[in-house]
């Protein structure tokens, strides 16, 4: 087998060698728009690099603030800002997720919450009933006895 070797000064000048890097990035530059991303995604990477570091000039320590912030959010969590559910009367039309989706999972376990209801109607015996009936016939006449006293 033969050698062959080339003299590239030979054939291209300090400018020609300028100008293959430049096409050659180029290249590669668009191939890797084209092939990782689309071009909203590159533009939107962009975009934000340069926000993050606007911000980063104006406000300091703003990933601390928002920290911060954030633990406040999570710290005055509730069952109702967790667990709202729709009204249009408290301005919150949707419900929240958290309710969502107790929804969903009751709806999907009605079978498992009726047949554990029934089972434990069927464990209650008289004495039970009883006592609960008694319970409220004492608060029944409580409550009209106090209202002819008045």
């Amino acid at each position: 087998m033969s050698e062959l070797t080339i003299e590239i000064d030979d054939y291209l000048t300090e400018d020609d060698k300028r100008e293959l890097v430049k096409e050659a990035f180029r290249y590669e530059v668009q191939s890797k728009i084209r092939s990782d991303y689309d071009m909203n995604t590159f533009i939107n990477n962009l975009s934000y690099a340069n926000v993050v570091e606007q911000v980063n000039k104006v406000v300091p320590n703003y990933e601390d603030k928002l920290r911060d912030k954030v633990a406040e959010v999570v710290d005055g969590l509730t069952s109702y800002t967790v667990f709202y559910k729709g009204s249009s009367i408290y301005g919150k039309e949707e419900s929240s997720v958290g309710n969502d989706l107790i929804g969903e999972l009751v709806t999907e376990n009605r079978a498992a919450i009726n047949s554990k209801v029934l089972a434990i109607i069927e464990d209650l015996d008289s004495y039970d009933i009883g006592q609960m009936v008694s319970e409220t016939i004492n608060e029944t006449l409580q409550e009209a006895f106090s209202k002819k006293e008045k």
